[in-house]
């Protein structure tokens, strides 16, 4: 499977993004969780940010999709950066999805309010067919979220 490889050079850039002091912090849930964020809202708000890994943990919630953030992240078709080997050169983005991830891992009540499960990028939302069937929830920085 596809995906499956790409999890372990895409695992293996985030670890060389890692300073020597946060790697023995970080599991593996919560670095699969901050790449997710980093390559899929980099550019957002922080409160962007979580808003995207907070979507990537209701999934892990929701018996609709897989059990472990990591197969979340990972699975076919979910992320649009997965697939593609991007490099994390950006290590301040990095260091705060890194922190962000840690937030939503450590306190999973701070995503009981936020119920969205799927999100889009907002200049692709109305373009989107799958979106149609969806309650739209928010628009947060560039994306806009739905359950």
């Amino acid at each position: 499977m596809k995906s499956k490889r790409f999890l372990k050079s895409a695992l293996a850039a985030a670890v060389l993004a890692i300073t020597p002091t946060q790697a023995p912090a970080i599991d593996l849930q919560t670095l699969c969780l901050a790449t997710n964020i980093y390559h899929e809202a980099r550019g957002e708000s922080g409160w962007g940010q979580a808003a995207v890994g907070m979507v990537t943990l209701n999934r892990v919630d929701d018996p609709r999709w897989p059990d472990t953030v990591c197969e979340v992240v990972f699975q076919d078709r979910q992320f649009s950066w997965v697939g593609v080997m991007y490099r994390m050169e950006e290590p301040l983005a990095w260091d705060r999805a890194l922190m962000i991830a840690n937030t939503l891992m450590a306190y999973p009540e701070a995503r009981q309010s936020f119920p969205a499960t799927h999100y889009v990028h907002r200049r692709l939302d109305q373009r989107v067919v799958w979106t149609r069937d969806l309650e739209r929830l928010y628009t947060i920085g560039n994306h806009v979220f739905y359950r």
